[in-house]
Order: structure tokens, then sequence, then C-alpha cells
């Protein structure tokens, strides 16, 4: 993949909720919504994707530890369970996108 189409991540983007909405209720609900996907995992992805950088999930789940207010001790409990989301997220996203991304495979394969 060259450069990302914007419209076309976008629109993968909402796919992929979509199928994760369905499949994981209670984490769309509580961990992964679609406003930090907008607000922060896309712009981060198109920038990883454009540069051929991997997506560091870890990094994404303490932008949303960060994003949430929470005390530090529930930051703790909670960030591993949204990272776990945000990988279950991205394989999603993986699956429909118009080309496969290399670099966003190998980055779930972490």
């Amino acid at each position: 993949m060259n450069k990302v189409n914007p419209s076309h991540l976008n629109q993968a983007a909402c796919r992929a909720f979509s199928q994760f909405r369905i499949q994981y209720p209670t984490w769309a609900d509580s961990l992964l919504d679609w406003h930090f996907v907008q607000t922060h995992i896309l712009p981060t992805l198109s920038d990883s994707l454009n540069h051929h950088r991997p997506i560091e999930t870890d990094w994404l789940a303490k932008l949303w530890a960060n994003s949430t207010g929470l005390s530090e001790k529930t930051k703790a409990q909670w960030q591993p369970k949204a990272q776990k989301a945000i990988e279950v997220y991205l394989g999603k996203l993986h699956g429909e996108l118009p080309e496969p991304s290399v670099v966003l495979k190998a980055s779930l394969s972490h």
C-alpha cells in the first residue's frame, strides 16, 4: 500500500467498527468507542501506513488510558483490556482495507 486514501481508510474503519460492535458490544460500549477510533486510531494508523511503520498497540492503549481521566491505578487495570480490544479492532480493519497492509499485518502478529 502506497499512500493511504483517507476516504477508503474511513470507510474500512466504519465497516470494521460495525463488525467489532456486533461481536464485542461490551468492549464497544466501555473500552473502544467510535470517537476514540476516529480521534486517535485512524490518524495514528494513517501515519503509520503512509510511513511504513508498525502500529504500536501498546502505545495506542496508553493513549486510550490517558484519554479516560481515570486514576493511575484504574488505568493500569484497564489498559491491557483496552490493548486487546484495539488489537481485535485492528484485525477487523485489516480485513476491510482495499489493499491489506503488510505493515498492519506485521503489527498484529507481535
